[in-house]
């Protein structure tokens, strides 16, 4: 045999290896795929199937070779296979992954996600090869959503508060149907209209406000801090408006991108009245007490002056009557700083606390005053009296001559130390003096100043105790929210 024969011999052996290598492991493969493997004629009868079929099916693969797949497809994945053979046929290459129901060999459903391609001869079609996957746990998951979702809408359309969804921007997406109840608007109405109809003007600028936050909000802090809810005056259908206080949060996308926000609208209509009538009837009773204390304090006046005219032996009684109305008029005051106490809650805005503690010091002329530092706190009218009453307290009982403010800044607080270097207080009532109606010393008072104090301090959101000073005297120690 010549040579060159024999190389080409040796060559083509070399190339049936090679391609049952490749037809071996092309067997392996589609032989052990988990995803089912199939060739159809173009009448859709199998020619092809992999080993997957039989494991997913229960269906011998021999006996299903020239089949119908009508014959393990329920009626309507049938026809929908139908309706794309018949579009390849008609010459379309390109179709779209589609879901079918396989009834297994034990009458079971399953669900395959089904992804095919056509094979043509001379522009006809020929066969059809593709894959089918089981899709069970997605259609498990998908079902799960649904059903959430189906609830979560339900809970929402049936809420007595309004839930409403935003873009960023602030356009509406969902209403529920608790909004007609509340402003007369169809959630359909609602969704058409922009925050500035949806808004009042006066509560406009916070909601923009609030948007603007929200944009720069991390996420950490979205997940970790959520936002206090706040008021909103909202218009009505009829011309009329209605208070809400509205929660409302950041909503991420999977990628945690900022896509909305979602929010709550309770009706605080009958909240809101009642706090009206609060206010008025506590207005009432701030001029009922002013009125009463004026006239007791003139009437004390002159009872004083009618005694220091009396000419009597007795100067004992006499002094003591005469005390007598001083802590009558001390109580007259502290009064007057109670209803502070009590009835500025709410008010609160920033106070420059060195302006304070200065305006405050004026009073007393006699006593060296020392100021370190400055800083802005949250508190109202009654916080001159909070200063003036320790400072007094210091004074009157303390007996000091002089006193210390220190001012720092602690994070989001303000700290004050207001430090005496008098005779301090005894250790059998330190546990004592907050309370409310405990005096103690040569000038008994009626008890309230601390008391008073330590009550504002509280509603301030603030903390106030006390320790020794060193050598002698004490230091209370105050801290207050700082102003933004």
């Amino acid at each position: 045999m010549p040579i060159k024969d024999k190389n080409s011999v040796e060559i083509l052996k070399l190339k049936i290896e090679e391609l049952e290598k490749e037809n071996t492991l092309l067997r392996l493969l589609t032989e052990n795929t988990i995803d089912i493997l199939f060739l159809l004629d173009s009448e859709a009868n199998f020619l092809y199937l992999s080993n997957s079929f039989e494991i997913e099916t229960g269906y011998p693969i021999k006996k299903m070779i020239g089949k119908n797949i009508k014959n393990i497809l329920t009626k309507e994945s049938f026809n929908n296979a139908m309706a794309r053979l018949e579009k390849w046929g008609q010459g379309e290459t390109s179709l779209p992954n589609y879901e079918i129901q396989i009834r297994t060999s034990d009458n079971k459903l399953k669900d395959y996600e089904v992804a095919t391609f056509p094979i043509f001869e001379q522009g006809k079609l020929k066969f059809i090869t593709g894959t089918a996957r089981n899709i069970a746990e997605k259609k498990l998951i998908e079902n799960k959503l649904v059903e959430s979702e189906k609830l979560y809408r339900t809970l929402a359309d049936t809420s007595q508060d309004v839930i409403w969804i935003t873009d960023m921007k602030g356009k509406f997406i969902y209403v529920s149907p608790s909004v007609e109840k509340l402003r007369g608007y169809t959630p359909e109405e609602v969704m058409k209209q922009p925050l500035t109809e949806a808004i009042c003007p006066g509560s406009l600028p916070a909601v923009l406000k609030g948007y603007v936050l929200a944009k720069n909000k991390k996420k950490e802090d979205i997940l970790k801090m959520p936002n206090p809810p706040y008021e909103v005056e909202q218009p009505c259908k009829d011309g009329s408006t209605v208070w809400t206080e509205v929660i409302a949060e950041v909503i991420l996308d999977d990628k945690d991108k900022k896509v909305g926000i979602l929010g709550v609208s309770r009706d605080i209509s009958d909240r809101k009245k009642s706090q009206e009538v609060i206010v008025k009837l506590n207005e009432t009773l701030k001029l009922l007490n002013k009125i009463m204390r004026h006239d007791i304090a003139n009437n004390l006046t002159v009872t004083l002056m009618s005694l220091e005219l009396i000419d009597t032996e007795n100067n004992k009684l006499k002094d003591k009557a005469i005390r007598s109305i001083y802590k009558s008029i001390e109580l007259i005051e502290k009064m007057r700083e109670l209803e502070n106490a009590i009835s500025s809650g709410g008010e609160t805005k920033s106070y420059n606390l060195k302006v304070i503690i200065e305006n405050t010091i004026k009073e007393y002329r006699d006593t060296k005053f020392n100021i370190n530092g400055n800083c802005n706190v949250i508190g109202d009218n009654a916080l001159a009296s909070v200063i003036d009453n320790i400072v007094r307290n210091a004074i009157v009982h303390g007996k000091t001559d002089r006193i210390r403010f220190d001012i720092s800044e602690e994070g989001k607080n303000c700290m004050l130390k207001i430090s005496d270097y008098g005779k301090g207080i005894p250790e059998g009532i330190k546990h004592r003096i907050f309370d409310e109606g405990f005096s103690y010393g040569d000038q008994l008072s009626s008890g309230l100043g601390l008391f008073i104090v330590k009550k504002t301090i509280e509603r301030y959101g603030g903390k106030i105790y006390f320790e020794d000073n060193k050598p002698k005297g004490t230091v209370f120690v105050i801290t207050l929210k700082k102003a933004d």
